[in-house]
């Protein structure tokens, strides 16, 4: 004779039970593993780096992606391609483009998108290279209201190049 227990049968409401039990565990894992507030990020700490706080305006973006260096815009250098009109804010095609492409061995480091007047202006950035060419990007951005779009192209000696242009926005991109 066997002497194991006898396994209750399966019904189905017993079924249902161990069913939601594992769905809940599942779904309640991810908790275990959120930092307590004394181990979350600061963002005062994140100053001088590239990490998006939750908000922040415009001059605030520029300084922590820039510091207190100058960009230089001009339209002679810089050729900042978007429409004058948006008419969906969600999908603004862009394009940006250095003009005169640097001489080796200086490279074109970074192109940067910011935008003005969104929650989180700082929309793209492209790092680049010496091995990757000349300076051209393009990008749909996202555009919560009329704005001012930046195009800032960050060149290997540190000098930044720019250009801007107002875009007005007939239908709210950012939630809008």
């Amino acid at each position: 004779m066997n002497d194991a227990p006898a396994m209750p049968p399966t019904t189905r409401r017993r079924f249902i039970r161990l069913a939601g039990t594992g769905v809940c565990a599942t779904a309640l894992a991810p908790l275990v593993w959120i930092a307590p507030a004394h181990a979350r990020v600061s963002w005062a700490a994140l100053a001088g780096t590239y990490s998006v706080p939750p908000a922040e305006d415009v001059d605030a973006t520029i300084r922590r992606l820039f510091g207190t260096r100058e960009v230089e815009y001009s339209d002679a250098k810089v050729k900042l391609t978007v429409p004058n009109v948006a008419e969906n804010g969600a999908v603004v095609p862009t394009e940006l483009e250095l003009l005169a492409p640097p001489v080796p061995p200086l490279y074109v480091k970074r192109i940067v998108w910011v935008i003005d007047r969104n929650k989180r202006p700082h929309t793209v950035m492209y790092d680049f290279t010496e091995e990757t060419g000349i300076g051209y990007a393009a990008a749909y951005v996202r555009m919560g209201e009329t704005s001012r779009v930046r195009g800032v192209v960050e060149l290997s000696d540190g000098r930044l190049l720019g250009a801007w242009k107002e875009v007005a926005v007939i239908t709210g991109g950012c939630g809008g």
